[in-house]
């Protein structure tokens, strides 16, 4: 894949983590000229990665060596993500191209990503056979096939297509386990735990969607954060900090194969994994450089990932945590008792950086959600762990009692979300407008306080 002038997009990201490598490096000094440099060397970088997405968004193509698309009947491929359920009984996955059969069976090599829908759950790793007409269309790369028109081959006998077949009979046997929550539970835990979603547009999840609390339904740092820190809870007073966070980390490893992360929950292991380390050696260092440090590792591992939406939200949100709760927090009214004003303060940062590319994408925002998350999210925690528990052999009437739990925590869910759900949203022009107010408020009040301070310290000083 290439852009104009024959530079290839890889030299592109060399280049920018060059330059943010060196914005990092520099930002630890206290000098004006290097506090210039990395200002330019952060532009640079920035502009590297715009010039990228636009190389990536309007040159990438899928490649049929030898034959046109129009001609090909037969495509082999491999499953490369596990299949999601969508409205109507459907299931859509990501596939790459192996080989590809034109109309007079001549058989060729071929690349590139395509997206199928059909009526069939398939696992990553999985090699499947698409038989159809004019399979390929020139406009759009997702194909709607026929569940008799998808052969399953078996599963390989290499090493990590091993791997992802165990994986498979243990999503396959956690989904049995899981149905036993009963109705309504068995959906949401699938969810929460494996980032399964059965009818996603069903009405607890619109509901959840309507509210705000959109981030919580897909597998994020959010999620892993409820994982990692109940262990290290239950963990150190019986091994102490270290071994409790080496046992934590190990489980999270685990829990992320079996999930398969995304970029989110990618983010999430390398920054608590930094953290942690961080943490236990003493060192004092800077919670945002972390992030920084842990952006160069992502994007250096696995560049694609960057312009996946769920990539960019997650650096938006935390990074707008860090560099902005305490200043909303300074705004917020002195009534409100500190541990509420510290969640709130981290709500309304997330939220007002995120903003601007959730309204890109999707047109509108729920404003909602900077209230709506603070009392879903203890909820939704308390949820998950109760199901972690029932998935684990229990006497009956334990197990009995966990499961009511479960059903009654659901319906506190769904009726916090339904409640929520009927606040109104803002679209572009009106959160525009938001914004402004909600940027100039603070404005105003923290120089009125600047101004009284000043008026102050002067009648003091003539006093």
């Amino acid at each position: 894949m290439g852009i104009p002038g024959g530079i290839k997009s890889e030299i592109i990201l060399i280049y920018a983590i060059f330059f943010a490598s060196l914005s990092v490096s520099l930002s630890i000094f206290e000098s004006k000229t290097f506090i210039i440099c990395n200002k330019i060397f952060i532009s640079l970088f920035i502009s590297l990665l715009i010039g990228l997405y636009i190389s990536n968004a309007f040159f990438s193509q899928n490649i049929f060596a030898g034959q046109e698309k129009r001609d090909v009947v037969e495509i082999t491929a491999i499953v490369s993500d596990d299949s999601k359920e969508i409205s109507g009984g459907q299931s859509i996955f990501p596939v790459e191209v192996l080989s590809a059969k034109g109309i007079n069976s001549t058989l060729t090599s071929a690349s590139g990503k395509l997206t199928v829908v059909s009526r069939i759950n398939l696992f990553k790793g999985q090699t499947i056979v698409l038989s159809k007409r004019n399979i390929l269309r020139k406009s759009s790369s997702i194909i709607f096939v026929d569940r008799e028109k998808i052969k399953v081959l078996d599963w390989n006998s290499l090493v990590n297509i091993k791997i992802l077949k165990k994986r498979a009979y243990i999503l396959n046997y956690l989904k049995l386990k899981i149905s036993r929550f009963g109705h309504g539970p068995d959906i949401l835990f699938s969810a929460l735990f494996t980032g399964k979603k059965e009818n996603p547009k069903g009405e607890l999840f619109t509901s959840l969607r309507k509210a705000g609390a959109s981030h919580i339904l897909a597998l994020s740092g959010m999620h892993l954060g409820i994982i990692a820190f109940g262990f290290i809870f239950l963990f150190t007073p019986f091994f102490g900090k270290k071994i409790s966070f080496y046992l934590t980390l190990l489980i999270i490893l685990l829990y992320v194969s079996l999930v398969l992360s995304g970029p989110s929950l990618t983010r999430a292991v390398i920054f608590f994994t930094l953290l942690g380390f961080f943490s236990l050696s003493g060192a004092r260092t800077d919670i945002f450089h972390i992030l920084v440090i842990c952006f160069l590792i992502q994007v250096t591992v696995n560049s694609n990932s960057a312009y996946e939406l769920s990539f960019q939200l997650s650096y938006l949100a935390l990074g707008g945590i860090i560099l902005g709760s305490a200043n909303i927090n300074r705004i917020l009214p002195g009534f409100i008792p500190p541990k509420l004003r510290g969640i709130l303060s981290a709500s309304v940062s997330a939220q007002l950086f995120t903003a601007p590319l959730v309204l890109y994408y999707f047109g509108v925002i729920y404003p909602v959600g900077v209230l709506s998350g603070i009392i879903l999210v203890p909820i939704i925690t308390t949820f998950i762990w109760v199901g972690i528990v029932g998935m684990f052999p229990l006497p009956w009437v334990i197990q009995s009692l966990v499961f009511t739990v479960m059903k009654n925590l659901y319906k506190l869910i769904e009726t916090f979300s339904n409640f929520f759900s009927r606040f109104p949203v803002l679209n572009m022009r009106a959160s525009v407008i938001f914004f402004i107010i909600l940027f100039v408020v603070p404005v105003i009040v923290m120089s009125t306080r600047k101004y009284y301070t000043l008026a102050k310290a002067r009648s003091l000083d003539g006093v």
